[in-house]
């Protein structure tokens, strides 16, 4: 599957990686969507699907399409969490480098059904007035 170009805004990709969460995924996504002080347009979640056999990514679909959530829903190149995370961080890697943003933030969750309401919390750095942290160097007082 092809995804469409990212559009200029983008500064975060959420990663999560789903093996049949059809019962939590939409929870995940509507934690996203509850996001407050982010531009819709600066963030995008990529789902990638680790063999599933249930509906997660219909369920995923029509929470994205309730809450306003950009989505690509991909497969994983081959079995396994670790395949499903690695794809997607190399797929918004790429749509960070597209966009001009080699230090965007890349966010990834274990699982869909781990702590949906603490997306909000890692989304709201972009809000934050210094970017330190999508530099990635957590020194204190780093330029």
């Amino acid at each position: 599957m092809t995804l469409p170009p990212p559009p200029d805004a983008l500064e975060a990709c959420v990663v999560v990686p789903a093996r049949d969460e059809e019962a939590l995924v939409g929870a995940c996504i509507a934690a996203l969507a509850a996001q407050r002080d982010v531009e819709r347009d600066a963030v995008e979640v990529i789902l990638v699907l680790d063999r599933c056999t249930d509906a997660t990514a219909t369920r995923a679909r029509e929470a994205a399409l309730a809450g306003g959530v950009r989505l690509h829903v991909v497969d994983a190149p081959a079995d396994g969490v670790g395949h499903a995370r690695r794809h997607g961080m190399d797929l918004a890697c790429a749509r960070l480098f597209a966009a001009g943003r080699p230090h965007g933030l890349i966010a990834t969750t274990r699982r869909a059904r781990r702590r949906p309401r603490r997306a909000p919390s890692v989304l709201g750095r972009l809000a934050r007035p210094h970017r330190r942290h999508l530099r990635g160097d957590r020194r204190p007082g780093a330029a």
